[in-house]
């Protein structure tokens, strides 16, 4: 039997990632924002994050999308 092992090891990523991990990501990148002063992307990224969330349904994101809220009111 044939085992092709560079193939198995060049595979692409999984297009969807879990959501838990993308709001993360939005959180840290619009506090990335805040800290460096730059409130209209962060404003901006607010907005995609909120728009993005409404595709999930999920309870183990409230945490994460409570502090985005929260954050977003931040200006």
């Amino acid at each position: 039997m044939e085992v092709d092992t560079a193939t198995s090891a060049t595979q692409a990523p999984a297009k969807h990632s879990l959501p838990e991990v993308e709001i993360y990501g939005y959180l840290l990148v619009l506090i990335y924002l805040i800290d460096q002063k730059r409130y209209s992307e962060a404003k901006a990224c607010s907005s995609a994050s909120i728009a993005r969330l409404k595709n999930f349904n999920r309870r183990t994101v409230d945490v994460l999308v409570s502090r985005l809220f929260k954050l977003r009111t931040y200006w």
